[in-house]
């Protein structure tokens, strides 16, 4: 059984490190998720409905949430684009409520915009193949 390497479009194999600031990116995201996922299971039992059912979403729905981040950490831009997109809709969705959010809420919030804004530092730009594309166009 062979292991193949992962190969960047410019053919390069993938030997470098994954940025530090994406890297810590990724974890806050994967914390956020953690916190949401515990929220939900909590109040998955006051539904009324089959437990099977909440914890069947909050599986496949996390799942692919995970996945999405793997993906990230691969250096699919296409997955950091439609990532943010859907976070930054996700963020819309406290307004309605924003009187009956508590402090944890808000610190989640708070960290999930701060892992978006360190998900496009210009430093990880090269982890997601622009300073190839950008060497190609000069």
């Amino acid at each position: 059984m062979t292991v193949s390497r992962i190969h960047f479009p410019a053919g390069e194999k993938m030997d470098r490190r994954v940025p530090r600031a994406l890297m810590l990116s990724i974890a806050l995201l994967v914390a956020t998720h953690a916190i949401a996922i515990w929220q939900l299971a909590d109040v998955s039992n006051t539904l009324g409905v089959a437990l099977w059912l909440p914890y069947t979403a909050l599986a496949v729905i996390y799942l692919l949430v995970f996945a999405w981040l793997a993906l990230i950490l691969l250096g699919k831009r296409w997955a950091r684009t439609v990532y943010t997109a859907v976070a930054i809709l996700g963020l819309f969705s406290y307004i309605p409520n924003l009187d009956q959010l508590d402090v944890l809420d808000w610190c989640v919030g708070a960290i999930k915009l701060a892992a978006l804004g360190l998900l496009h530092l210009p430093s990880n730009d090269f982890w997601f193949g622009k300073a190839q594309e950008t060497e190609a166009l000069t």
